[in-house]
């Protein structure tokens, strides 16, 4: 039996993040917090706090014109960047995901009215190991979920890069999980808790670089070998000197047949 969403589902999904993310960028009445002109409405349809998977969903609306080195800036040149400082995260392909406008030429365009949105990205991850535990509950992994997200572009006429970041506080959990709470953004007291577990968190080690057991035949062997290396070290010096001394004798002989002579 699948557990798929179905298309009622989807449909329902995506009337009602729109609703929501469109109620909450409205509040910024047309002045967006970069260089870009864009605002991002992000929030997550799943989460599994045993097992730390979840999907993430990124709606990118285009708010106000671009300025300073962004203005002019192709479309199909700006690379969209999601990173978690607890979790690892790929892009998917899933259902929920929707293509983009039409008219790319409208990620440029200025929005005289409400905000538009260009297109939907979806993205499944998993919040790193050491920071899961069983005492953590939905307000402590709130944080770790937080992304940064980057755009990078590339201005083909001078062909130098330029690159800002999007704020994923100004439209955040308006649907999905931890919605229910009525946060869409996550305050200092928080966000100081989320470093905090990470700072205190074990360091992932990577299996196989590490012993695992105490290594006693490591250092048997590391014993053996010592004395082998002596051993060779202290012949090769007493062939060295019975050499030296051979010589000696050798050259004392040749002048005394000399002086005989």
């Amino acid at each position: 039996m699948s557990n798929s969403p179905t298309e009622a589902d989807i449909n329902a999904w995506n009337m009602q993040t729109e609703q929501a993310c469109m109620g909450s960028l409205m509040n910024l009445k047309g002045l967006a917090s970069n260089q870009a002109g864009m605002a991002v409405c992000y929030n997550l349809p799943f989460l599994d706090p045993a097992t730390g998977v979840f999907e993430a969903e990124l709606r990118m609306f285009n708010v106000s014109p671009p300025i300073n080195e962004w203005v002019g800036v192709a479309p199909q040149d700006i690379m969209v960047t999601l990173s978690y400082l607890g979790a690892t995260v790929q892009k998917a392909n899933g259902a929920l995901q929707r293509r983009a406008v039409d008219d790319p030429s409208k990620l440029v365009e200025r929005q005289t009215t409400m905000p538009q949105q260009l297109k939907v990205l979806t993205y499944v991850g998993q919040i790193n190991s050491n920071l899961r535990g069983s005492q953590m509950n939905l307000p402590q992994l709130q944080p770790l979920l937080i992304p940064q997200i980057d755009l990078t572009a590339n201005i083909r006429a001078t062909n130098t890069a330029v690159n800002t970041t999007l704020s994923s506080t100004e439209a955040s959990f308006v649907n999905g999980v931890f919605a229910q709470k009525g946060t869409t953004t996550v305050g200092p007291q928080a966000a100081a808790s989320a470093s905090a577990a990470i700072a205190a968190a074990t360091p992932f080690v990577l299996p196989g670089v590490t012993l695992g057991i105490f290594p006693v035949g490591l250092i048997i062997t590391c014993i053996w070998t010592f004395f082998f290396l002596l051993a060779v070290g202290l012949g090769t010096i007493g062939r060295i000197q019975f050499k030296e001394q051979y010589e000696r004798r050798m050259r004392r002989e040749q002048a005394n047949n000399v002086r005989t002579i």
